[in-house]
């Protein structure tokens, strides 16, 4: 889904249900689309909202507020990539892989830290 698809479903959706507290988007086109909408509704970030998104990509840490991450090892994703797939062009048996590497998330300002004991932020 493109950033402007998100805007038009998270509009509906917050029309529809309880505002959450939080948005976990999944890509940083989602990102920009959760926070074309919360802003359009002036939904304050992060203390009526927190966001966090996939991957560091340059635009997260130039907004404001910053915009909070799990940044995945990209380079290290690509390189076993890589080594997999000139193995199978091979013809080399590479089995049933499961790989699990270490990703880093990374709070900023998009995220609220402390709140009080059943504090309602957004409505």
């Amino acid at each position: 889904m493109s950033a402007h698809e998100i805007a038009n479903a998270l509009h509906i959706a917050l029309k529809k249900y309880e505002v959450p507290t939080a948005i976990f988007a999944g890509h940083e086109y989602a990102a920009l689309g959760v926070l074309r909408t919360l802003s359009e509704k002036n939904i304050k970030i992060p203390d009526q909202m927190s966001i966090l998104t996939f991957d560091d990509a340059e635009w997260t840490n130039i907004l404001r507020p910053t915009v909070s991450v799990l940044s995945q090892p990209i380079e290290e994703i690509a390189k076993l990539a890589w080594s997999n797939m000139k193995a199978l062009l091979k013809g080399e048996d590479i089995g049933s892989l499961s790989i699990r590497l270490q990703g880093k998330l990374i709070i900023r300002d998009s995220v609220l830290t402390k709140r009080k004991k059943g504090e309602k932020l957004a409505s």
